[in-house]
C-alpha cells in the first residue's frame, strides 16, 4: 500500500489558536447516613453495603429523591468494585482516606459509574484514581480524565483484563498520562472540545487499551505531528511505508525490525524506521489522541486501519480499505463490542445526548438499589423506565434480563417482551441480536412459530443496519438455525433470512448468510432445501426496488463470494439459481454474436462454470452466460496455466464446443481442450498453438463426458485468460 502524502505536517506548536481550559465544577459533597458513614470511616465496605440497603429499604428510591439517589450510586460503586476488594484496600491508611472522600463525592461517583466500562470486582480502577489523587495532593483537577484512565486501565465486566494494565508501569503510567493531558490542556494544545468530553469519550483519548503505545509516544507525537483537526486521518504520512528495515529485518519480526533504538519511544522509532499499516494506524490514531481527539485502531481482513473523531458522531477513517473508506473492523478499544461500525454506531446513539444518558443512568442506579432491597416489582418498573429512556444500552438490558430470569420469567413472557423490544432497534439490528443472548435459554423453549417470528424480527432490524465484511455475523444465523430440528423449519428460516437481506441492506450480511447456507446445506447433500429456500427468497426480493437499481459494491461482493463458493461445491442447481438471482440484480451483458456453428444443442441451464482463479475484474455472475449463445465472461489473471471447466449435469453425448476470447489474445495462444468423466482424468480432444479469436472444435463421434476443460499454457509467465463464450453442445 502506498501511503498518502502529508506535506503539511510540521514540528512545533499546534496550528489552532490556544484554548482556555475550563476545569470541572467543584464536586458536590454530601453527608452519608450515620451507619454508612461509620462503616466507611472504618473501611468496612461489607457493613457499608448492608447499611445502605437497610436505609434504602425504607425510602422512596427514585431519581427525584436526591438522598436516595446518592446512596444508590454509592451502593453501585461497592457492587462493581466488590465490598471485600474495597475493604482490603483500606489496609493502606492513605487509600482509606481517599475512599472516604470518594464515597462522599457524588459527582465523581456518577462520572465513574457512567464512563461506559467500569472496572469490575477488582481494585484497578479505584487504584488509578487514588494514585492520581495522591499525586494531586487530594485535589484532582480533572475528575473526568481520572475516570477515563481508571476505566482504560481497569476495563469492565465485559472487558475484565485490558492489556494496558499488564504493561511495564515505568513506560505505561496512568498518572503520567493524566499529567500530560492536563499540561497540554492548560497550554491550549488540545482540541477545543476537550474540556467538554465525557469520560466515555475520553477513554478514546487517553489510551488504546488493547494495543497501547507508551507515554513518551504521546509526548513525542504532540510535538512532532500538528495538523488541522480534521486532517488526522492523514497523520500517518509522517512515517515511511516500508516492509524491511535498513538492516534487512522484516516488519513481521517486530523484535528486530525496530532495533537498535530501545531507548526511544515507540512513536519515534516508528517515524525513524517506518513500517506498514499496523504502525501507520497506531501512529495516526495516537497523534490525534495526543491532541485531545478520540481515536482507535482496528483490524480489517489483511489490513489495519484507524478512526479519529473531531466531533460527535463524526468518525473519520485513516488508511481504511479502499472500498469503504470507513474505520471499520475489529476495534482495539471499545465499550459495547469490538466490531465497528456496529459498535461505534451503538455507542454514539447510547451516549450521544448528555441529559438523556444521565437520566437513564440515574434510573438504572435506582433499579439496582431496589432489586438489592428485594423490591422486585418496583425494580422491574424502574428498569423499564431506564430502558425507555435509553433502549439500546446493552448493559442495562443485560441487568434487566438477569433480574427477570432470576424471578422466573417464562418463555411466553420472554416472547411478549422481545416482540416489543426488538422493533425498537431500528438501524441497530446486530445489537438486537446480541441483546437476545441472555434470553437464549427461554427462546429455546418457545414453539417453532414463535422462534421463527423472533428470528424474523431480528433480521428485519439487521437488514436495515450498517454493516461491514470485517465483522462476522454468520454465527448469528448458526445459533438461530440450532433452534430448529426439521428440514421444513430450517428451510423456512433460510428463506426468511435471504428474503430480508436481499430485499434490503448493504449486502455484507447477505454474503455471509448465503455462504452459511452453501456450506451447511448445499455442500452437505441438502441441495433441494437450499435451492427451494433461495428460489423463494429471490422471488420475493426481486420485487423490491433495491434490486432494480444500481447494485452496491457490497452486494456485488456478496454474489461474487457466493457464486465462487457454489462453483467449488459442484452444485449445478445452486449455481443456476444464484446466477439467475445475480443476473436480475446486476443486469445482463451486451450480447456478442458468434460466427461459428456447431451441430447439436447448447447445454445452457444444465451446467456450471469453474475457473482456476477469479481476477480483480472478474464478475462471477457472468460466468453462466458463457454457456449461452449470447455470451457472458470470465476474467482470470496471474496464472501460468489458467483454465475454465464446464461441468455438465450427468454424462452426456457431446458434439463439440465453441470458445471465444475477450481480451488480450497474446495471453491465450497455446490451448488444450479436453473432456473427462470424473473431474480428475481428462482426454485431449483439441490443441492449438495459436488460438483464433473464435475456436470451434468438433468432438469425436460418441464422446460422452461430464467435464469439458480448456487450459492455456503460459508456462513462461503468469498471464491472464478472458473468455466471453465456452459454449458446449450436446447431441
Amino acid at each position: 500500500m502506498n501511503p498518502r502524502t502529508l506535506p503539511f505536517i510540521i514540528t512545533g506548536a499546534a496550528l489552532a489558536a490556544p484554548i482556555c481550559y475550563a476545569a470541572p465544577a467543584p464536586a458536590k459533597v454530601g453527608t452519608l447516613p450515620a451507619p454508612v458513614a461509620e462503616a466507611v470511616v472504618k473501611g468496612d465496605y461489607a457493613a457499608a453495603e448492608k447499611a445502605l440497603i437497610n436505609a434504602l429499604s425504607g425510602m422512596d428510591v427514585t431519581p427525584d429523591n436526591r438522598e436516595a439517589l446518592k446512596m444508590a450510586m454509592l451502593l453501585d460503586v461497592i457492587r462493581t468494585t466488590d465490598a471485600n476488594v474495597l475493604t482490603g484496600m483500606c489496609a493502606d491508611k492513605d487509600v482509606k482516606k481517599f475512599l472516604q472522600q470518594f464515597a462522599a463525592d457524588y459527582q465523581w461517583q456518577e462520572l465513574y459509574l457512567g464512563c461506559g466500562l467500569v472496572p469490575y470486582h477488582k481494585e484497578t480502577g479505584i487504584r488509578v484514581m487514588y494514585d492520581i489523587w495522591k499525586a494531586e495532593k487530594a485535589a484532582v483537577r480533572d475528575k473526568r480524565l481520572a475516570v477515563a484512565l481508571a476505566s482504560c486501565w481497569g476495563g469492565g465486566e465485559t472487558a475484565p483484563d485490558p492489556d494496558v494494565a499488564k504493561k511495564d508501569p515505568a513506560r505505561f503510567n496512568p498518572v503520567r498520562r493524566y499529567k500530560f493531558f492536563c499540561k497540554q490542556a492548560a497550554e491550549g494544545k488540545l482540541h477545543p472540545d476537550f474540556p467538554r468530553l465525557r469520560p466515555w469519550e475520553l477513554r478514546f483519548v487517553v489510551s488504546i487499551t488493547g494495543q497501547d503505545w507508551d507515554d513518551a509516544s504521546y509526548e513525542y507525537l504532540a510535538k512532532r505531528v500538528n495538523v488541522p483537526y480534521d486532517q488526522y486521518g492523514e497523520a500517518y504520512g509522517v512515517m515511511n511505508y516500508v516492509g524491511r528495515s535498513k538492516f534487512g529485518d522484516s516488519v513481521h519480526n517486530g523484535t528486530f525490525f525496530y532495533q537498535p533504538f530501545p531507548d526511544m519511544s515507540i512513536a519515534e522509532v516508528t517515524v525513524k524506521t517506518g513500517g506498514v499499516c499496523g504502525s501507520q494506524s497506531h501512529l495516526g490514531a495516537i497523534a490525534a489522541m495526543a491532541h485531545g481527539i478520540p481515536g482507535y485502531t482496528c483490524g480489517q481482513p489483511g489490513h489495519c486501519a484507524y478512526g479519529v473523531r473531531p466531533g460527535r458522531k463524526n468518525w473519520m477513517d485513516g488508511i481504511a480499505d479502499y472500498d469503504t473508506h470507513e474505520p471499520n473492523g475489529v476495534m482495539h478499544n471499545y465499550i459495547f463490542s469490538n466490531q465497528a461500525p456496529t459498535s461505534t454506531h451503538l455507542m454514539e446513539t447510547v451516549f450521544g445526548n448528555d441529559a438523556t444518558i444521565d437520566k437513564a443512568y440515574r434510573e438504572a442506579f435506582c433499579a439496582r438499589a431496589l432489586d438489592a432491597c428485594g423490591k422486585y416489582e418496583e425494580a422491574r418498573k424502574m428498569w423499564e423506565q431506564a430502558l425507555t429512556t435509553s433502549p439500546f444500552h446493552a448493559f442495562f438490558r443485560r441487568d434487566y434480563h438477569k433480574m427477570r430470569m432470576a424471578h422466573g420469567m417464562t418463555p411466553q413472557e420472554c416472547y411478549d417482551y422481545l416482540c416489543k423490544a426488538i422493533p425498537q432497534y431500528v438501524t441497530h439490528g446486530f445489537a438486537a441480536a446480541d441483546m437476545t443472548e441472555d434470553l437464549w435459554p427461554l427462546i429455546t423453549k418457545m414453539d417453532d412459530k414463535q422462534k421463527l417470528h423472533i428470528c424474523d424480527l431480528l433480521h428485519t432490524m439487521m437488514s436495515g443496519s450498517k454493516f461491514h465484511d470485517a465483522v462476522r455475523c454468520d454465527g448469528v444465523l448458526a445459533k438461530q438455525d440450532s433452534l430448529f430440528t426439521t428440514d421444513e423449519m430450517h428451510g423456512k428460516l433460510l428463506e426468511m433470512v435471504y428474503t430480508r437481506h436481499l430485499s434490503k441492506g448493504d449486502g455484507y450480511a447477505f454474503g455471509q448468510f448465503l455462504e452459511y447456507g452453501v456450506t451447511n446445506y448445499l455442500n452437505k447433500g441438502k441441495e433441494k432445501l437450499f435451492s427451494d429456500a433461495f428460489d423463494a427468497a429471490v422471488a420475493h426480493a426481486t420485487k423490491n426496488a433495491d434490486l432494480k437499481g444500481t447494485p452496491t459494491k457490497p452486494l456485488r461482493k456478496a454474489y461474487t463470494k457466493s457464486i465462487l463458493s457454489v462453483e467449488k461445491s459442484h452444485s449445478i442447481k445452486a449455481f443456476q439459481a444464484i446466477c439467475a438471482s445475480a443476473t436480475k440484480a446486476m443486469g445482463k451483458p451486451k450480447p456478442i454474436a458468434l460466427k461459428s456453428t456447431m451441430p447439436g444443442k447448447p447445454v445452457t441451464g444444465e451446467c456450471l462454470i469453474e475457473t482456476s482463479k477469479s481476477g480483480y475484474y472478474d464478475e462471477p455472475w457472468r460466468h453462466i452466460g458463457m454457456t449461452t449463445p449470447e455470451g457472458g465472461g470470465c476474467f482470470i489473471e496471474g496464472d501460468k496455466r489458467p483454465y475454465v471447466i464446464v461441468e455438465l449435469d450427468g454424462g452426456k453425448e457431446l458434439t463439440g464446443c465453441i470458445v471465444r476470447k475477450s481480451g488480450n489474445g497474446n495471453d491465450m495462444k497455446k490451448a488444450i481442450l479436453s473432456v473427462g468423466t470424473d473431474g480428475k482424468n481428462y482426454t485431449t480432444v483439441g490443441t492449438t498453438d495459436n488460438m483464433p479469436e473464435e475456436w470451434a472444435v468438433t468432438f469425436p463421434k460418441g464422446t460422452r463426458a461430464k467435464f469439458v476443460r480448456i487450459e492455456f499454457d503460459n508456462a513462461e509467465a503468469a498471464r491472464s485468460a478472458h473468455l466471453s463464450h465456452f459454449l458446449v453442445f450436446k447431441k
